[in-house]
């Protein structure tokens, strides 16, 4: 007679050494899916009584309390491969089974913010692309790189509402052996990207108020998936300006499955955990993760971020920030500056995406004047060449203090003003002042878990005799309601530079308490502050303060003068035939209108190319100096035997591109920019 009960030993295989053993249970479970639960003891071993092992289709092994229909976290066997096992006195369970028995909690940590896709920043992206060395590409994995080239943040503001969904897939890559090593491949010339032209307000509701003119649809697809950076695109983009030069593609990556849900915090903070089998390592094999980030906005699910369809993963362990270029994203307002001063002020913070400190403005010597400005007074300190001219709509944010013992609002600061009149050569103003048009700025709020957009104009309020006064968009207070907050990356005033011919203009800001009595630094304890460095700021005692812009929205000049050669005279259509060593001359202009120093080019490129695949005819000439204002053009020449390599014809296109320095603080205006094209065709004489 068959013993009534069976005894069996689980034995862990290669669990000797593990300091935290599951506790675990054993189920039987009949074909309907009523299951029998035993427990384990300390020692492996447990009993099954014979009759519900008759009844059993199958044994399922759990962690204690574990889900005998999870098959993710549970061994299973048969009932006669259980009688077997009891025979052999034990059941051996693998360690890459029982690792799943062993349910641990893992979290992982990253933040989040929002940057707008106005045209400007994806210009930008494009062009951190471009100039990046193929080498160092190669080096960043796709993620890295995808974080790498939205540096520096332009107007971006931490996300601080919102569901999270965290994936995770696995990639196992084997090692990389170069011998030789790769040569060194040289930068390309400089190839613009052709300027889309004007672009209209495609998002009329996009937060947080109008600043530049947004990128069009066709640019933002060619960089953005679901919110964020696609990477495959990314990869397109640098492969067509860097040809031949493809992105290692040596790890092969599983499917991705979704391991966690939880929230965005305050600040962008996003913390996630999850319950997970005890996972062993495997050699040259890693996780990765992604995010899905979306938030609930006027009763719709908008997804914001997508790490798993633009293809951003992270490796466990790296300090891992998302940004999220959606246009509907919702921001929450960051107002601090990074300068701390002892006592209430008012500093102008950022022109766009400048700091105020890199204006070459001169210091004010009275509430409304400047001390005499230099030739570069008034430009953009934006990089390590020559400084930029102002144009197109300058978006000013000033930050008035609000922190505890040093608050303009507890001063009673309650409204401004900022205004704009044309300077003379002393810096004193020289026309009448205007008022600065304030956009409307835009608020949210949660109702019932849901993100409730809104907004809210700060004036014109005439107070007290004054007219054209605005209020200051403070943390609290007019004009917001209860538990409504300021989106950030607002701004306090636009700069209509376009509006006006080129030139000097003084900008000043004025402070009003509520009967519109101007607050001065002379009777209020507060300051003006001028932010002279990234680290200090210098006191202003007079009744406003004044900055000094140096506009400019003229376009540069590209003019292929003419093509001359052997064989061929006046007119627009060119043939030459000569000998190998006659030369082309191609006669060009190339430079801003603005005349002396400083000038408002950027830069130029001539390049020829041969034929109708447009390969490079010789090295295209690239150039920061202008030429031909005011005098004779430049000239370029080219030998035939250059100009053809070995061919005894051809046709050619010549191209000129010129860019401006010009920006809105944001980003250069490449509608300033310039192309002109011309064509010839050459032979060698028979």
């Amino acid at each position: 007679m068959p013993p009534s009960k069976l005894s069996v030993r689980i034995r862990l295989d290669g669990g000797e050494d593990v300091a935290e053993r599951p506790d675990l249970e054993v189920h039987a479970v009949d074909p309907d899916g009523r299951a029998t639960t035993v427990a384990v003891g300390k020692d492996g071993g447990f009993t099954l009584d014979e009759k519900v092992l008759a009844r059993a289709r199958r044994i399922v092994v759990t962690a204690k309390g574990g889900d005998p229909n999870d098959k993710a976290a549970s061994f299973v066997v048969r009932p006669d491969a259980l009688r077997r096992a009891a025979e052999l006195g034990e059941l051996t369970i693998p360690a890459d089974a029982w690792g799943r028995l062993i349910i641990l909690r893992r979290c992982i940590d990253a933040t989040i913010r929002r940057c707008f896709p106005w045209r400007f920043l994806v210009d930008d992206l494009l062009a951190q692309i471009r100039v990046l060395r193929p080498q160092a590409i190669a080096r960043l994995s796709p993620a890295t790189l995808a974080s790498q080239i939205i540096l520096p943040p332009f107007r971006c503001s931490p996300i601080c509402e919102g569901s999270v969904e965290v994936w995770r897939r696995r990639c196992c890559c084997p090692p990389i052996i170069i011998d030789p090593p790769p040569p060194e491949v040289p930068d390309i010339p400089h190839l613009p990207i052709p300027d889309p032209g004007p672009i209209i307000d495609l998002f009329p509701t996009v937060p947080p108020g109008p600043g530049p003119d947004p990128a069009p649809f066709a640019l933002q697809d060619a960089l953005f998936t679901g919110g964020a950076v696609d990477v495959t695109k990314l990869e397109r983009i640098s492969l067509a300006l860097r040809p031949g030069i493809p992105f290692p593609h040596l790890c092969t990556c599983g499917p991705p499955v979704k391991v966690g849900d939880g929230f965005v915090g305050e600040g962008g903070a996003i913390h996630v955990c999850w319950p997970s089998p005890l996972i062993f390592p495997v050699p040259n094999c890693h996780d990765e993760y992604a995010f899905i980030v979306r938030q609930s906005i006027a009763g719709q699910t908008v997804t914001i971020y997508d790490g798993v369809a633009s293809g951003q993963w992270f490796e466990e362990g790296e300090e891992i920030h998302l940004t999220s270029f959606h246009p509907r994203a919702v921001g929450c307002r960051e107002d601090d500056f990074p300068v701390p001063v002892g006592e209430p002020f008012v500093v102008l913070q950022d022109i766009g995406g400048t700091k105020s400190y890199q204006l070459t403005t001169p210091l004010p010597d009275s509430a409304d004047s400047v001390q005499s400005p230099a030739p570069g007074s008034g430009l953009l300190d934006l990089d390590a060449g020559p400084d930029w001219a102002c144009g197109g709509d300058l978006a000013l944010r000033y930050h008035f203090s609000e922190i505890a013992g040093a608050s303009m609002k507890a001063l009673g600061a309650v409204y401004y003003r900022v205004q704009w009149a044309p300077a003379n050569a002393a810096g004193d103003p020289a026309g009448a002042w205007e008022t600065l048009p304030v956009p409307a700025w835009s608020t949210w709020r949660i109702v019932a878990g849901d993100i409730v957009p809104g907004s809210h104009a700060l004036g014109p309020n005439p107070v007290g005799g004054e007219p054209d006064l605005f209020f200051i968009p403070f943390e609290t207070g007019d004009p917001l309601v209860a538990d409504e907050e300021w989106q950030d990356g607002q701004f306090h005033a636009i700069v209509p530079t376009a509006s006006k011919v080129e030139g000097r203009y003084l900008v000043r800001i004025e402070v009003f308490d509520a009967a519109g009595t101007r607050l001065e630094p002379a009777t209020s304890a507060f300051t003006f502050r001028r932010w002279d460095t990234a680290t200090t700021t210098l006191p202003v005692t007079f009744g406003a303060l004044t900055h000094l812009f140096r506009t400019d929205n003229r376009p540069v000049v590209a003019d292929i003068v003419d093509i001359g050669g052997p064989g061929a005279g006046a007119g627009d259509c060119k043939f030459f035939n000569g000998a190998p060593g006659d030369s082309v001359a191609i006669d060009y202009r190339a430079f801003h209108p603005e005349p002396g120093t400083p000038s408002f080019m950027q830069s130029y490129t001539l390049a020829i190319f041969r034929g109708v695949s447009g390969t490079l005819a010789t090295p295209a000439l690239t150039s920061t100096v202008e030429i031909g204002e005011g005098g004779p053009p430049g000239t370029e020449s080219v030998t035939l035997a250059d100009l053809l390599d070995g061919e005894d014809r051809c046709s050619f296109a010549v191209r000129l591109d010129v860019s401006a320095r010009i920006s809105n603080g944001s980003g250069a205006l490449s509608y300033l920019d310039r192309s002109d094209i011309a064509a010839f065709a050459a032979q060698l004489a028979p």
